[in-house]
């Protein structure tokens, strides 16, 4: 039975199966991460911890499986390796053999689950990642064994959880079955969001009186009004580190995405002025000039952004673009693109091995490598390549009008119109490295519908032609609405000026500036420094010099390394001696190099290269 739904989506994502030739440097990556981590990682073993069920820690395990098998569904429908496939397939049916007669699909040992408590801590955020997994198998694969474990899992939370059961009380560490106790409860209620899903999949009425249930009672299980809070957020009269102590940026995130899908179907204007409200105050004041969120995993006081330590957590970066897309999806409003666009190409890259075959936990945006880049297997290392894994279904939308095309990177795509017929749609160009996209038209006859291209609120003069004719002028942080009869072979064509930019810092950046160029972010990096400059830089501070009179200028191009995203630039630095030196610098997504030659790699783990977005000005204020 499908359920009906009272909030039609603006835009509807596309199976990665209709996303072809992704090329570029983002095709490169997602083809790394397909290869060197998804290719290569041991999930049996993870898979035998399900099977086995011995774990008693509270230590997360058991979303492996579930954050693996979905990224290699999507990576396999895109680009076809049938070997992935095979291997996703075989994950798929052991799991599913596995789960017990009343639901159960984790790696939690039996005799500690008992009626009081039927999870282990973790269990509800693992299990999560799990229900995920088994409906995008059904979605992608039409698995109905996927669907049906699905099913049994969602009944297993409905049997066991809710009032009057077992509830996401703020426990100690031990004794809660939602994780974390400074979590306060939202550590559990997140799965509303797959619980959602499995609702909008089956239509079973039992699904969405559960969400409903636990949504009702994030309040009083929080300790704090968390949920009501949001509503004083929407409302500006608190900030969204206010809602509860120590707000966790990923578990809020999915909580959020949750809410999302029942107002989908219940139309409750509330739930998603909530959701707006929160991402606004994100947005404003709680984002990286990177694009990134979070600091020590949480959403702390306005501002409160440092550029080293522990900031940008992968995890986080993940489920923040996941609830761009949805907001995206459900609004239309192209800012949520672009604060897609932002940290995808920034800090999403940077967290990435440049040969794919890892993840960092958290990413600091001036900070020391390769350390951490060796992470897991933990939340991190899983999460990440199931952000690359995600990118195919990020480019494109179909609408009820037409199409759009939400991010520029290298690809085909086969778009459905609600007429019938199939749009082949090919994009090309050499955007983020130069200015130029260009998107051609392929249909098997002509036909009216609107071409929407996302124009980037960074860009103040973009300029758009259709068949080498000007359109007409467009606003920068919308789409652009092309409404024609379109014939096979037009091509359109956008231009997206970009130089660069010298953004002086402020709060704990305070006399710190940073190199932009569009939604690229710069980095003086000293992987890319002779070797006596590496030695200075043990000596004392490092500056740049620049005109902050004029911090829009030309800068003298450099040799983009091997395999780096460029277009790479020359500055001159001036060390603590009043010394000076020609020094390169590159886009922040390519900190996930730290070697030039194979000898490099033998000592992966010792902090030998020290790399900054932001920097000092020379001969002007230092920092306080």
């Amino acid at each position: 039975m499908n359920p009906q739904v009272k909030v039609d989506l603006v835009q509807r994502r596309l199976s990665p199966s209709a996303i072809k030739d992704i090329g570029g440097f983002i095709g490169r990556r997602f083809a790394l991460n397909a290869a060197n981590r998804l290719g290569t990682f041991d999930v049996e073993h993870f898979v035998g911890l399900v099977e086995a069920r011995q774990h008693t820690d509270w230590w997360w395990l058991g979303e492996q499986p579930g954050k693996w098998l979905e990224a290699a569904i999507l990576v396999c429908r895109q680009n076809g390796d049938r070997v992935l496939e095979g291997r996703a397939r075989a994950v798929l049916s052991r799991l599913i053999a596995s789960q017990e007669p009343g639901g159960y699909l984790g790696v939690t040992a039996r005799g500690v689950r008992t009626a009081e408590m039927p999870m282990r801590g973790m269990d509800a955020y693992e299990l999560y990642f799990t229900l995920h997994a088994l409906l995008t198998a059904h979605q992608e694969w039409s698995d109905a064994a996927a669907l049906a474990a699905a099913r049994r899992l969602g009944d297993f939370f409905v049997d066991k959880i809710g009032l009057g059961k077992a509830e996401f009380w703020p426990l100690p560490k031990g004794q809660t079955i939602a994780g974390h106790p400074s979590h306060c409860g939202l550590e559990g209620t997140l799965l509303v969001d797959p619980m959602m899903r499995l609702y909008l999949a089956t239509g079973e009425q039992r699904y969405l009186d559960w969400c409903r249930t636990i949504i009702a009672n994030i309040d009083r299980w929080s300790g704090h009004d968390s949920f009501s809070n949001l509503e004083r957020v929407a409302a500006g009269q608190i900030g969204i580190h206010q809602i509860q102590p120590k707000v966790h940026s990923h578990t809020l995130h999915m909580n959020l995405m949750g809410f999302l899908k029942l107002y989908r179907v219940s139309g409750d204007e509330s739930l998603l002025r909530k959701v707006r409200g929160a991402w606004d105050d994100i947005a404003a004041k709680h984002m990286h000039v990177t694009g990134g969120v979070s600091v020590k995993e949480h959403y702390k006081a306005p501002c409160d952004l440092p550029a080293d330590g522990e900031v940008v957590e992968t995890c986080a970066s993940m489920s923040w673009i996941q609830l761009c897309q949805d907001l995206l999806e459900l609004t239309g409003d192209a800012k949520y693109a672009d604060a897609i666009e932002r940290l995808l190409w920034n800090h999403v890259l940077a967290a990435q091995t440049c040969d794919g075959d890892g993840f960092r936990y958290q990413t600091p945006l001036n900070g020391v490598k390769p350390a951490g880049y060796f992470t897991g297997p933990d939340c991190c290392s899983s999460s990440g390549p199931r952000i690359i894994a995600m990118i195919p279904t990020l480019l494109y939308a179909r609408g009820p009008e037409g199409l759009y095309v939400n991010q520029f990177v290298p690809s085909a795509a086969c778009v459905p119109l609600d007429s019938g017929q199939e749009i082949q749609i090919r994009q090309t160009g050499d955007f983020p490295i130069g200015q130029r996209v260009r998107i051609e038209i392929q249909l098997a006859q002509p036909e009216t519908f609107a071409l929407h291209v996302r124009l980037p609120a960074w860009c103040d003069q973009p300029a758009l032609t259709i068949n080498s004719n000007p359109a007409a002028a467009f606003t920068p942080g919308r789409y652009a609405v092309l409404r024609r009869t379109w014939q096979s072979g037009d091509v359109v064509e956008l231009t997206l000026p970009m130089p660069f930019h010298w953004l002086r810092g402020s709060h704990l950046q305070e006399n710190l500036w940073c190199l932009s160029r569009g939604p690229i972010v710069y980095v003086l990096d000293s992987v890319w420094f002779d070797p006596p400059a590496e030695q200075a830089l043990a000596a004392g501070p490092w500056a740049v010099r620049l005109d902050p009179a004029h911090p829009s200028a030309d800068l003298a191009a450099a040799p983009t390394p091997p395999n780096a995203l460029g277009p790479a630039c020359r500055v001159e630095a001036v060390g603590p001696t009043g010394q000076t030196a020609g020094a390169v610098m590159v886009p922040f997504t390519n900190v996930g190099f730290w070697y030039r030659n194979a000898s490099d790699r033998l000592d992966p783990k010792a902090p030998r290269y020290r790399y900054a977005v932001w920097l000092l000005a020379a001969g002007g204020p230092q920092r306080r």
